[in-house]
């Protein structure tokens, strides 16, 4: 189950990390992803320690004009993509179990909303990710997916790629490029937006996409079967 919530204080620490630690990645340049953010608020914030910096976005946010709309605007999406979510859950939750050959491992997740562009995730404990509300509803379903298949690839198939010899650099890479697996006819039914990526993937996620297409029937019917898909991928994985 997804609980889609807004919190101002996760989304001013949005911002505020965002603006901290913007560099590129993977052939993007965020940059211009945080251009909503005005010169003079950056400096205050890159000035401020992370506390402080997190109080003066969000006395910020109050001080604008249309603050209040903007939060209107923001639980009505809620509304929304709990609706429509909220009848592909299940089925997306049966897919993606079926083909890492895993239970789902949490019961609960939280989809926090931000007025920022860019949508980080718990790294240390996989239970929340983030919605951005200038996002369209195909779109976050497709975040939610790709957040989603995020977290049970970590929890699960993190380890075992240390084991064949993986850096941590490296399954990273591994971890954003399996998101291609979305554009698969198995999700064909959830997935309007498709997975996109990033350019300094293409050609991995291309093969990820092949080696998946090809044998797939063998994947999905062995119990180890997701390991014996990541051991075709791993030897393309580069540093």
């Amino acid at each position: 189950m997804i609980k889609f919530v807004y919190d101002i204080n996760k989304d001013a620490q949005n911002w505020v990390e965002t603006v901290k630690d913007i560099e590129p990645s993977w052939g993007i340049d965020y940059k211009k992803e945080i251009e909503m953010v005005s010169k003079d608020l950056k400096q205050k914030i890159l000035k401020s320690n992370k506390k402080k910096a997190i109080l003066l976005v969000k006395d910020y946010f109050k001080s604008l004009p249309y603050f209040s709309f903007k939060k209107e605007i923001i639980f009505s999406e809620i509304k929304a993509i709990e609706k429509v979510w909220g009848k592909k859950e299940k089925q997306f939750f049966e897919i993606l179990e079926k083909i890492t050959r895993k239970p789902i491992f949490l019961d609960k997740f939280t989809a926090y909303f931000t007025t920022m562009f860019i949508c980080p995730y718990d790294e240390k404990h996989y239970k929340w990710f983030m919605l951005s509300m200038w996002h369209s509803i195909p779109f976050q379903i497709t975040t939610i997916c790709h957040e989603i298949l995020h977290f049970q690839f970590l929890y699960y198939y993190a380890d075992f790629c240390k084991r064949k010899g993986l850096k941590k650099k490296q399954i990273e890479t591994l971890k954003e490029s399996l998101t291609i697996l979305l554009n698969a006819e198995e999700f064909n039914n959830i997935i309007l937006s498709i997975d996109v990526g990033y350019p300094n993937h293409h050609a991995l996620r291309k093969k990820i996409l092949n080696t998946w297409q090809k044998n797939k029937n063998l994947y999905l019917k062995n119990e180890n079967g997701f390991e014996f898909f990541l051991e075709r991928i791993i030897e393309s994985v580069e540093l």
